[in-house]
């Protein structure tokens, strides 16, 4: 596991485990963490993708993981599958109303799906780092901020705001 993929979960010193089985759709960290333990996890993720020894390959790796397979787009509300893949919330519960395999690996699978804090994050990151192509970064924010503006997600009106300056 590249650098970059393996920085996220051990920032907060818990296992991956720990922090991607969580009971409901919101984003666990609001009662993990505070606000400013989320700034500093992204300000360090980034710097873990402005590191120069890191190589393109893993950086492309990195991003990869934060790309919804479906859609082809960075993560909006990402949540990972029981076949342990990262996707975009609607695209694969669209995927699941008619599919009961995996768009990746084609293996039966159930329609458990569990938030994925660590690839939101990890969008973050990139997008604050400028790691993805600016036109990524800008369809990234406003989808995050369709998603904040319809209540689908916790942030409101004033988070929806912010994705757009």
């Amino acid at each position: 596991m590249c650098a970059i993929m393996a920085a996220l979960p051990s920032l907060a010193g818990l296992s991956l485990k720990e922090h991607t089985t969580v009971p409901t759709a919101t984003y666990p960290w609001e009662d993990m963490w505070s606000r400013s333990d989320v700034g500093a996890l992204i300000d360090t993720a980034a710097g873990v993708l402005r590191r120069t020894n890191e190589s393109p390959e893993d950086k492309k790796a990195a991003i990869e993981a934060i790309t919804c397979p479906i859609t082809r787009q960075l993560v909006v509300d990402p949540v990972v599958a029981e076949d342990e893949n990262t996707y975009e919330s609607a695209a694969i519960r669209q995927w699941l109303q008619s599919n009961y395999r995996s768009p990746m690996t084609n293996e039966r699978m159930g329609d458990r799906l569990t938030p994925n804090r660590h690839a939101r994050l990890m969008v973050e990151a990139a997008v604050k780092e400028e790691a993805v192509p600016s036109e990524d970064a800008a369809q990234w924010h406003i989808s995050s901020a369709k998603l904040l503006a319809s209540g689908d997600v916790p942030g409101g009106m004033s988070s929806a705001i912010e994705h757009l300056r």
